[in-house]
């Protein structure tokens, strides 16, 4: 049974500003019954993570188009057209989910359409958070919750530049390796996957919502006695 109402919309190559407004914009709708996933590629732009800052290296100014301080957690990432980006923006308390379950719950999402490419990819581990392949990695992770309201998302390397990745130390992780989707021999548009990805990530939370509705009936049960002879 669907109970939200669940709206995707691709916006191609946009500014990084312009995915941050999109995003701000779905939120103040206050909307806790719909889930609104972006779907975009971005102009270069190094995205610094809250605690980004602490490696601020001065020549990235010039070696990367943009620097782009953001509000979502993690490290370091570079996007870049050829990258899928992905921002679900929700309300976390409807499907009864934690931030815990959901990072899981976007990692399996990502890894079940990628195996179903033929890509059998891993995910990592609590300190190097993301999809890999071949320990290469090829998605990555960084989101923003507050008050219950999550969003920022994922980055997935489809058939975007990889050249400029070895400049930084990749979400924090020094000697870093990436993959692309391309390089791995998938030809796949990225439009194409985000709407693969869309219908897997709709399956997932309608049974989070079901199994939580479900639950919450069950709570509101008030005990009967029953009489035995």
């Amino acid at each position: 049974m669907k109970i939200s109402n669940i709206n995707a919309k691709w916006y191609g190559l946009i500014d990084i500003d312009q995915g941050h407004y999109l995003q701000e914009e779905v939120l103040s709708l206050q909307d806790t019954m719909g889930v609104h996933i972006i779907g975009c590629e971005h102009f270069e732009v190094l995205s610094l993570g809250k605690s980004a800052w602490l490696d601020f290296d001065s020549s990235w100014n010039s070696a990367f188009q943009q620097v782009h301080q953001t509000n979502r957690g993690g490290k370091i990432t570079l996007h870049n057209p050829g990258q899928l980006i992905i921002y679900p923006c929700l309300y976390l308390k409807t499907f009864n989910l934690s931030i815990k379950n959901y990072v899981q719950l976007l990692l399996r999402v990502t890894q079940k359409c990628l195996v179903d490419l033929g890509l059998n990819v891993e995910l990592g581990s609590n300190d190097n958070i993301g999809i890999f392949f071949e320990e290469k990695k090829i998605g990555s992770i960084g989101l923003k919750c507050q008050r219950g309201w999550v969003s920022h998302g994922l980055a997935i390397n489809v058939d975007n530049d990889l050249a400029k990745f070895g400049m930084f130390a990749i979400c924090g992780q020094k000697n870093g390796k990436v993959t692309s989707l391309k390089n791995e021999g998938l030809a796949i548009l990225a439009t194409d996957f985000f709407e693969t990805w869309v219908k897997n990530f709709s399956k997932e939370l309608e049974a989070c919502e079901a199994n939580y509705q479900v639950s919450a009936m069950l709570s509101e049960c008030k005990p009967i006695n029953i009489k035995t002879s």
